[in-house]
C-alpha cells in the first residue's frame, strides 16, 4: 500500500502564495517558489499579496532534482487535498514528501517493461510537494534544495539558462 511520509528539506514556502514554477530538461528539473517572507513587525492582520510579475526581490527556494524521469504540477491545491488517495497515508498541507510504494512509479515501470532493454523496476524516488494552489510530483533520483533572495524573474532566467545547458 502507498504511504506519504513528510521529509525535512530544511526549508519551508510561503503557505499562502508560493508561486511554484517548473523548469525540465529530461533529465534535471528545477521548482522554484517563494519561502515565507514574515516583517519582523508584522501584527497578523494584514496578507501579503504576491503577483508573478512582482519584481521585488524576496526570499526564494530552488528545488533541483537530479535524474528525474517525470514530472507533474497542478491538481489537486489545498482545498481538495483531502480528496487525494494518500491524504489519511500521511499527506499533509505544504510540506515535502516522499512516496512509498509508489503507484505512479509501479505505472512508469509497467509502461517501460515493454522495451526491448528494458532492466527492471526503476529505484527513482517518488517526491511529493504540497502548495497552495498545486501539488508537484517527481520521480527522480535526488533532490537539492538552496535558498537564496532575489526576484523570482532573475532566478527563473538563471535557472532556465542552468537546464538549458545541463
Amino acid at each position: 500500500m502507498q504511504r506519504a511520509e513528510v521529509i525535512d528539506l530544511g526549508v519551508e514556502w510561503d503557505g499562502g502564495a508560493p508561486l511554484p514554477h517548473l523548469l525540465t530538461n529530461g533529465l534535471t528539473t528545477i521548482l522554484m517558489c517563494h519561502a515565507p517572507d514574515v516583517p519582523a513587525d508584522w501584527d497578523g492582520t494584514t496578507v501579503r499579496v504576491v503577483s508573478p510579475s512582482d519584481e521585488a526581490v524576496s526570499p526564494l527556494l530552488q528545488f533541483t532534482f537530479s535524474g528525474c524521469w517525470s514530472v507533474r504540477l497542478g491538481f489537486p491545491n489545498d482545498e481538495t487535498l483531502n480528496g487525494h488517495p494518500l491524504w489519511e497515508r500521511g499527506l499533509g498541507f505544504y510540506q515535502a514528501h516522499i512516496v512509498h510504494n509508489s503507484l505512479w512509479r509501479a505505472e512508469v515501470d509497467a509502461v517501460n517493461s515493454v522495451h526491448s532493454q528494458y532492466a527492471g523496476p526503476n529505484e527513482k524516488i517518488h517526491y511529493l510537494f504540497t502548495f497552495h494552489d498545486e501539488t508537484f510530483e517527481a520521480l527522480a533520483d535526488s533532490v537539492d534544495v538552496v535558498a537564496f533572495e532575489g526576484t523570482l524573474s532573475s532566478a527563473l532566467l538563471d535557472a532556465a539558462r542552468a537546464v538549458t545547458v545541463g
